[in-house]
């Protein structure tokens, strides 16, 4: 998981959102890449559907107030 820090959907580019034996950025366990591939196509995934749809993610619904932010202990 830790191969995704620092990475956007834009970052590196959509080519090379696959594993390095697809020609990609992202690393495999040896002899293994169809549950590492199935996990960096789903990060994509979920990065393409957040730009899609961010206003409708954070939307406030109409007749509702945003929840106030906790401060934390005191």
């Amino acid at each position: 998981m830790l191969g995704f820090a620092g990475k956007s959907l834009h970052s590196p580019e959509g080519k090379n959102w696959s594993v390095k034996r697809d020609g990609g950025e992202f690393d495999q366990l040896t002899g293994a890449t169809i549950t590492p591939r199935a996990i960096v196509d789903a990060v994509h995934s979920a990065l393409e559907y957040h730009e899609s749809h961010r206003d409708e993610l954070f939307r406030t619904p109409s007749g509702t107030r945003p929840a106030k932010r906790e401060n934390g202990p005191s």
